[in-house]
């Protein structure tokens, strides 16, 4: 079974179970409203896994340093939102997104957060889901500068394992335990795209 991702990053261990119960899930990019599809992970390797894959036909990608520090991707396409009207003037060939990446030697667009999100001891927020180390080993980035940075973590599901999710993600990012904040979806209707 072949199922397409998009709308959130998943992580290299939850792609990898879903491939060993025979669920060929692969990650896409696009904007919907103004760009289309641009990238596909038509490979579906373990070097691929969380990764939208590279560039389609006619499209390009690079990546934008906003204000030296938010990896934006900046997009060409020649479905780049092209207007419904005709009278309408065709848009900038290129434009840059609110999604932040990094882009790997073979062209693959690999989808790291939103321009609103901060590194917390310089890991984004996709970093977190790819740092499989135990919470008893050391830290493996510096302590974060000074100051009072939180972060939240939001579940679809309750978190029956909260305490360990604050510890995890509190070793892992270098924070006090009392600045991470477990939330959850529970039942409460989803009205927004989740991963």
């Amino acid at each position: 079974m072949l199922v397409h991702s998009g709308g959130a990053p998943s992580s290299t261990t939850a792609i990898a179970d879903y491939r060993a119960h025979n669920i060929d899930v692969r990650e896409g990019y696009g904007l919907t409203k103004t760009a289309s599809l641009t990238h596909f992970d038509t490979e579906a390797t373990d070097e691929t896994l969380s990764t939208v894959g590279a560039p389609m036909a006619g499209v390009s990608a690079i990546i934008a340093e906003d204000n030296g520090d938010q990896p934006l991707v900046e997009l060409s396409s020649p479905a780049l939102a092209v207007p419904l009207d005709t009278g309408e003037p065709l848009p900038d060939p290129t434009l840059r997104t609110t999604d932040l990446g990094r882009i790997d030697a073979r062209d693959r667009l690999r989808l790291l957060g939103r321009a609103d999100d901060h590194p917390v001891a310089r890991l984004w927020p996709h970093d977190t889901l790819e740092n499989p180390r135990p919470a008893t080993q050391a830290p493996l980035c510096p302590r974060p500068p000074p100051g009072p940075q939180r972060i939240t973590v939001h579940t679809l599901t309750p978190p029956a394992l909260a305490c360990g999710i604050i510890g995890r993600a509190a070793d892992l990012l270098d924070l006090p335990r009392e600045h991470v904040t477990v939330t959850s979806q529970d039942t409460a209707p989803l009205l927004h795209l989740a991963n």
